[in-house]
């Protein structure tokens, strides 16, 4: 049992630490070329191994493409359909089904599609993705919700990708919120407050 106990810790440490890295990655690199990058992903997904959509996770957050947000939180909640032989890729939205690359509503899509599948692990690392794009999203409230739910949740592993995002903010109300998540993180305050 304390064996079990130190390997599932093992475990989860490496997913945090994958998690981070992608963070890291994603806020200090340019956007990589979004083409062909959710045919890229479909087609990791329809390999139905959590491995394959482990690296479909890094890739679409990393891509800069539009959908991806919507296609990661779509993956979380379940709603992200995949027809294996054909790699086609939708969005499950009420009883519509949409087109993944588009977001534009979607006919014919094949019978025979199926929900993605995800693990605790996966959803750990579409948390810390999702977060990652909120952080970089081009919309300021988005930018103001992700400083703030930091803020709340005193996240340590949150502090680098705060960092990062408070040395590219430009809108000084998120910047506020960004500097305030800092402040407050995990250490309480940044070092150089202290006397």
């Amino acid at each position: 049992n304390e064996a079990f106990t130190i390997n599932r810790i093992a475990r989860l440490s490496r997913t945090w630490r994958i998690a981070l890295a992608c963070l890291l990655w994603i806020l200090a690199t340019p956007a990589i070329s979004s083409a062909g990058v959710i045919d890229d992903a479909a087609a990791l997904f329809a390999a139905d191994s959590f491995a394959d959509t482990e690296q479909a996770i890094g890739k679409l957050s990393a891509s800069g493409h539009p959908q991806a947000e919507v296609i990661l939180q779509a993956l979380a909640e379940r709603r992200l359909l995949i027809d294996s032989p054909t790699k086609a890729l939708a969005l499950k939205v009420g009883d519509k089904l949409l087109d993944a690359e588009t977001g534009k509503e979607r006919t014919g899509f094949p019978a025979g599609a199926a929900a993605v599948r995800v693990n605790n692990r996966l959803r750990g690392l579409i948390e810390a993705a999702l977060g990652g794009l909120t952080l970089q999203s081009a919309d300021p409230a988005k930018r103001l919700s992700a400083a703030e739910g930091i803020l709340k949740s005193r996240d340590p592993k949150a502090l680098a990708p705060v960092e990062a995002a408070l040395a590219q903010e430009q809108d000084p109300r998120v910047k506020d919120a960004f500097a305030a998540a800092r402040a407050e993180g995990p250490r309480g305050r940044r070092d150089d407050d202290r006397a």
